[in-house]
């Protein structure tokens, strides 16, 4: 099986069994300790190789596991004492394990390292991150990891691929949507559109390594767009309510890919932000397999909350969203996708 290798601007391994490498990446790099950030929802499969890798390399490591509920402002402080000794973070799991990985890495100056898995996958490869429940702030970019490790030899699951897939299109979208004046990140998302839809097409996530490209594709594309509405949207939610920041980008979903529908008509990325929008739908049933905001907890009394929060500390990422001209068009994109459930069921 072919391997991607892209230091653009991380070193990015793509193939199965890279992970077995990290200990000698960390070791090239001169770290001999390290601290483990483990999303509760690793596969175990995986944290055996790295633990395995780092082992052979004779990198001494500890291990700090992350819960989305407990990623917050005061367990962020913690775990900055914990990692004081380490000279790398290596983030393993979904988004809760590479965000505080992220943040601690910038707090402590340590290198970074990453094992992404869905939920979340794009996170290891944007400079913005999600914040700790309970911060209030503006959202600054972030040194990216210095290497990313794409295993498409570790064992998925039907959930975590239908995750992956889902992530993979709204990211194709979000980078065609923002960035496509980039030739670089427009040959990026259509590469993703291709082997999504190859991926896709039919009863089941049958083409692994397609699925697995088609994310890094697509996550390379919208962390050198940065990000659009609807991940700062998402973000906020977050920090002020504590929504899970993917259910929540899925819930605002529709009403965004319409709105940014507009922006492209016309330009080169009209055709492939037709075919991802399309395979979307497709892909959630019309939606009606997403949740909407009310069912994550976020009501009509919360949207204005959540408007101001993005627009006031997101507001640098907000406006590159050419779907986006005021805090009112955020306010509305939040109250379209509040609305949802009384159009899924007419």
């Amino acid at each position: 099986m072919a391997r991607i290798e892209i230091d653009f601007p991380a070193k990015v391994s793509v193939g199965k069994g890279v992970v077995s490498a990290l200990g000698l990446e960390l070791s090239a790099m001169g770290v001999r300790e390290a601290l483990l950030v483990v999303s509760d929802a690793a596969w175990k499969s995986a944290l055996d190789e790295v633990c395995e890798s780092l082992s052979a390399a004779r990198v001494k490591w500890g291990m700090l596991l992350v819960h989305p509920e407990a990623y917050r402002v005061g367990a962020v402080e913690l775990a900055v004492g914990l990692s004081r000794r380490a000279r790398a973070v290596v983030a393993l799991g979904c988004w809760p394990a590479l965000a505080l990985s992220k943040v601690l890495s910038a707090r402590c100056g340590t290198e970074l390292v990453a094992v992404p898995a869905p939920p979340g996958f794009a996170e290891a490869f944007s400079r913005m991150t999600v914040q700790p429940r309970g911060y209030v702030g503006p959202s600054k970019p972030l040194k990216p990891p210095a290497a990313i490790f794409v295993d498409t030899g570790l064992p998925l699951g039907r959930d975590l691929e239908k995750a992956l897939a889902a992530e993979a299109l709204v990211s194709t979208l979000e980078a065609l949507a923002v960035g496509w004046r980039n030739r670089f990140i427009l040959l990026l998302a259509e590469a993703a559109v291709e082997r999504l839809e190859r991926s896709l097409r039919g009863s089941s996530v049958a083409d692994a390594q397609a699925l697995f490209e088609a994310a890094v594709y697509a996550a390379l594309a919208r962390g050198h767009s940065l990000c659009s509405a609807l991940s700062s949207l998402a973000r906020a939610l977050f920090s002020v309510f504590g929504v899970d920041p993917y259910a929540a980008e899925l819930a605002l979903a529709r009403a965004w890919v319409t709105a940014a529908s507009r922006a492209v008509e016309g330009s080169p990325a009209a055709d492939a932000y037709r075919r991802a929008a399309l395979l979307l739908e497709e892909f959630t049933g019309g939606f009606s397999s997403v949740p909407t905001l009310p069912e994550l907890g976020v009501g009509e009394s919360k949207l204005d909350l959540a408007a101001e929060y993005a627009w006031t500390f997101e507001h640098h990422c907000a406006e590159r969203d050419p779907s986006v001209s005021s805090r009112f068009s955020l306010r509305q994109l939040l109250a379209e996708a509040c609305h949802r459930k009384a159009q899924r069921s007419s």
